[in-house]
């Protein structure tokens, strides 16, 4: 039986221009090492220089790319309307001038 891989929830940073950006990835368990600096793939451009400064939960990879995408359909499972936070304006206006919504 062949040996199932395994994924972990890193916590990574990225330096630059003196700007730290931090962000959080699953990333397969032969190289989610503390203090290992990684590269990511985002659409389809790599970007280098991310140092893994957390290293967390572990995960079958097959149970990862299964859920990879469970939180595009949260918003239909929720009760959150869909123009929440459309209306932003009012309250941006109402506070620059003083004034309560009507």
């Amino acid at each position: 039986m062949a040996e199932k891989s395994h994924m972990r929830q890193c916590t990574l940073r990225q330096k630059f221009g003196g700007i730290s950006t931090e962000t959080t990835s699953w990333i397969p368990e032969q190289f989610a090492k503390l203090g290992n600096c990684v590269s990511l793939k985002d659409g389809d451009e790599w970007e280098d220089g991310w140092k893994i400064v957390i290293v967390g939960a572990r995960k079958e990879a097959t149970e990862v790319h299964e859920r990879s995408r469970d939180h595009l359909r949260q918003r239909k499972a929720s009760d959150i309307p869909r123009t929440a936070g459309r209306d932003r304006a009012w309250w941006r206006g109402a506070r620059d001038e003083g004034q309560d919504r009507q």
